[in-house]
């Protein structure tokens, strides 16, 4: 999966300059700056451009700064660093994203409509008129895989999209296991018993922190699809199941796990 990285990844909040060798996230839209050749991601550093900047993390002792200007360059889709190497590069575009998206929409209070600064202590942006203190956003959601004793229950949400699992965000009041079994009712009309927690992954392309669970067909295979949510679902036998996304994503590494017998 896109998170599991060979270095070590302090993001630990703190000042610190920009130096010429340090690399220089940039984004526009759904796009980051940079290329991808022969698979392999290739970012800028900060003497390229000497943008007014901010640090975020390290990975393996290589230092990343977010730029806080829109620069006129080369920019590639954030979905292509996701078969794209190395693992380390593509989770620092991932996380960068997810916190250029944060203080893009985070610019004003929305207590006193005062502009906010970033906090000198935690990674927050803080009101200096209220004191209303805004945490990067991170939405819990669920990914499921529904079992049969030798099937899995895959969709699809559009015709021309590749089949996947069962997945929703968690709502106000719910467990995660409560998620997984309302999910599954809404969007298929099936009971799943026996729930059982997979693993979990950071996916700041969509400011998800994303988890997984692995579940049984309690009763009826009778499909019941809701429509607005899916186009197609069906249980598949192992024989048959395809990995159609990679596992760079929980999703697709569950899918893979199934096809191995591990799941």
């Amino acid at each position: 999966m896109i998170h599991e990285i060979k270095g070590e990844f302090n993001h630990v909040y703190q000042y610190l300059k920009p130096e010429d060798e340090d690399i220089l996230l940039i984004y526009k839209e759904n796009a980051f700056a940079g290329k991808i050749i022969q698979n392999q991601i290739v970012l800028p550093e900060y003497k390229d451009f000497y943008a007014d900047c901010l640090y975020l993390f390290t990975i393996d002792h290589k230092r990343f700064f977010l730029s806080k200007e829109e620069i006129e360059t080369n920019y590639c889709t954030l979905h292509s660093v996701r078969t794209a190497l190395p693992n380390e590069l593509g989770f620092a575009i991932m996380n960068g994203y997810h916190i250029y998206q944060w203080m893009k929409h985070n610019k004003y209070c929305g207590c006193c409509k005062s502009e906010l600064i970033l906090d000198k202590k935690e990674f927050m942006l803080v009101c200096p008129k209220c004191h209303n203190c805004i945490y990067p956003r991170i939405n819990p959601a669920v990914n499921i895989a529904i079992l049969d004793g030798n099937r899995l229950l895959m969709a699809k949400h559009q015709k021309d999209k590749p089949y996947v699992l069962i997945a929703g965000f968690v709502e106000y009041g719910e467990s995660l296991e409560d998620t997984v079994v309302r999910e599954v009712r809404e969007e298929v009309g099936l009971k799943v018993k026996n729930i059982r927690y997979y693993g979990s992954q950071p996916w700041g392309f969509a400011q998800n922190i994303q988890v997984g669970f692995v579940c049984e067909l309690d009763g009826s295979d009778n499909i019941t699809l809701d429509c607005s949510e899916l186009y197609q679902a069906d249980f598949f036998s192992r024989e048959v199941v395809k990995n159609e996304i990679g596992t760079s994503s929980i999703t697709g590494q569950m899918i893979q796990d199934f096809m191995e017998h591990k799941i």
